[in-house]
């Protein structure tokens, strides 16, 4: 047993290096050097060295006696442009160490690229990006590269050239960490970048982003923009509940008195079917609430609202096309039959509404119809008049009996009532001015 799991784990092994080899290979082919070297640096699967070796010796064949300036060019070439992950960072110090040790890259190559990777590491921890232990400790130089990376980001903070919100809010928390006084310089990008950010972002993320940088500076244009945005039709009330609490939770429960609309729905006479359209009003405004005690009353009065499912109609129908599977398990000039079972439904509504705030008044109507089909009893009929079992079904069948036997009457009226109530809401939220 022992043996043969050795066996297995050479066989695995065998077959991972043959794949990064020919990997390499088609790599430095195509003379994409520092792709190839990149994929023998893997730190959380480092390549045997013997694989390393060989790797940095194709590249030295291919690429010929300017190795050293070939490969040195392609590894700073998409230094900028490659994703900003801890196991980037860490990859590239493998593949920094590695291709020196390989002879690759010289000392004065291999500074070059640790110090182009170093400055993005300090763009990341000046910006306040994540920048894992494990990372700093594998570029123990970074304080050297912090410094100059701090006030290249604060002069392109100052004159509106970083690309996202976080970062304008990172590079202040950053330098406000050395001299508050200079980040108060930054405010008014700061500013301009949250309005920018509150118009872009209905919901509540950037909200969020806004606030923990008015937890930041204390500065009142950034809470007047705070406050502005929580008047914004845009949030939602899990939103505003969201906010309410602490400073603003005075603030937030104005906004949400405001908008709460309590309605006391009543009709000219006792109907089931107001009290059910009633309890759909929430759906379609989140701040409708119905409340029998309310001053602002809604009559709905039905005028009409009825519905008629139809007696089930049964039809034989005789398949024109058959496709060849279906042939070859009937007899010869059969012809294959099934029954099927009509249902027709239709649902016709009229509804008044009165709104005592706004004093007017409004008809509803509309229709919904639906046809279920139902299939049975497929089988095919020989020339001599026998029937038999077709255990197969044709897919022009297949098509046919499944287009609308899943149809459901009991949803079709559900999504009338949920049609007629959003009409509803929306007569409440307008003002009866329409949508």
């Amino acid at each position: 047993m022992r043996l043969k799991k050795l066996v297995l784990v050479m066989a695995v092994s065998a077959l991972l290096s043959a794949c990064a080899t020919s990997y390499v290979d088609s790599m430095v082919e195509s003379k994409a050097y520092a792709g190839a070297f990149y994929s023998v640096s893997l730190y959380h699967s480092p390549a045997p060295a013997d694989q390393v070796k060989k790797a940095a010796q194709r590249i030295k064949d291919s690429a010929g006696a300017n190795f050293q300036n070939e490969f040195l060019a392609q590894t700073l070439a998409p230094m900028n442009q490659i994703g900003e992950s801890e196991t980037y960072f860490l990859n590239r110090r493998l593949y920094i160490d590695q291709a020196k040790q390989t002879g690759l890259l010289s000392e004065a190559g291999a500074e070059k690229v640790e110090r182009e990777l170093e400055r993005q590491i300090a763009g990341n921890i000046v910006l306040q990006r994540d920048v894992s232990d494990r990372v700093k400790r594998a570029y123990p130089n970074l304080d050297k590269q912090i410094a100059e990376v701090k006030e290249t980001e604060f002069q392109n903070a100052l004159h509106g050239k970083l690309k996202a919100f976080a970062d304008y809010a990172g590079v202040f928390r950053s330098v406000k960490e050395d001299s508050p006084d200079k980040a108060q310089m930054l405010l008014p990008q700061l500013r301009k970048q949250a309005s920018s950010l509150l118009a872009e972002d209905k919901g509540g993320s950037a909200l969020k982003a806004v606030m923990a940088s008015y937890a930041e500076t204390g500065d009142a244009e950034l809470r007047s923009l705070v406050v502005r945005h929580f008047q914004s039709p845009s949030l939602r009330r899990e939103q505003l509940n969201e906010f309410a609490k602490g400073e603003f939770a005075e603030i937030i429960g104005a906004e949400a008195e405001r908008r709460e609309t309590r309605l006391r729905v009543t009709s000219e006479s006792d109907d089931p079917f107001v009290d059910e359209l009633a309890g759909e009003l929430p759906k379609f405004n989140e701040w409708i609430s119905i409340d029998d005690q309310a001053s602002r009353t809604l009559s709905l009065s039905r005028l009409r609202f009825s519905e008629r499912e139809g007696a089930p109609a049964v039809r034989t129908q005789t398949v024109s096309q058959l496709d060849f599977a279906t042939l070859l398990f009937i007899p010869r000039n059969a012809s294959v039959l099934f029954d099927y079972t009509t249902t027709k439904y239709d649902l016709n509504w009229s509804m008044s509404i009165r709104d005592s705030h706004s004093k007017k008044s409004k008809v509803i109507a509309g229709k919904r119809s639906a046809e279920k089909v139902e299939c049975s009893n497929l089988r095919y009929r020989n020339v001599f008049g026998g029937e038999g079992v077709l255990d197969t079904v044709p897919p022009v069948v297949q098509e046919f009996c499944s287009r609308s036997n899943l149809i459901r009457f009991e949803a079709v009226r559900e999504s009338a009532v949920g049609e007629i109530a959003k009409q509803v809401a929306d007569f409440v939220r307008y003002g009866g001015d329409g949508s």
